[in-house]
């Protein structure tokens, strides 16, 4: 959306003003870290085996 002439800024549109003092955004990486319950290091190790991160992520996936 940071082209000055998208679609998705056409349809959405901006909205006037800053953002609001307080709490900063929110990386994805932290929701991960909040999500599971588990540090940056634990995560990164269990993302090396494909079945120990299937286990961790188990609650979130929906089989097809």
């Amino acid at each position: 959306m940071r082209k000055h002439d998208s679609l998705e800024k056409d349809i959405m549109g901006t909205l006037p003003g800053k953002r609001a003092r307080g709490r900063p955004k929110t990386s994805w990486m932290n929701n991960i870290t909040a999500w599971t319950g588990l540090t940056l290091n634990d995560i990164l190790r269990k993302t090396e085996d494909k079945s120990e991160w299937r286990a961790v992520i188990w609650p979130w996936i929906e089989d097809d």
